[in-house]
């Protein structure tokens, strides 16, 4: 939990002149999603543990969270399969470049 959180926080800290790069702030995103998922998760566990119960409604919320997690974690994938991790002002260079080629 500790890694997550100083992960997170270093991000937040790091924010200058241009910002976070938007797959940093989709990794903290997915990050802290998936840390959220497994307090749900491990909270009702114990609950569980103690009562026999459990507590439903944490439980569901873990596994949206986790499921959220993963679909972020995908969806970077595929961004970066399609070649989407450059910055704006890269992606205007290259193409201008290209333009000249053809």
């Amino acid at each position: 939990s500790f890694v997550v959180l100083s992960f997170v926080y270093l991000q937040i800290k790091s924010f200058g002149p241009q910002g976070v790069h938007p797959f940093m702030a989709l990794l903290s995103a997915a990050l802290l999603l998936e840390y959220m998922g497994i307090v749900c998760q491990t909270w009702h566990g114990w609950t569980y543990a103690t009562d026999g119960q459990g507590l439903v409604i944490v439980q569901a919320l873990g596994e949206v969270l986790d499921a959220g997690s993963n679909i972020i974690m995908m969806l970077m994938l595929l961004m970066m399969a399609r070649g989407w991790t450059i910055s704006s002002a890269a992606a205007a260079s290259h193409r201008t470049h290209f333009s000249k080629d053809w």
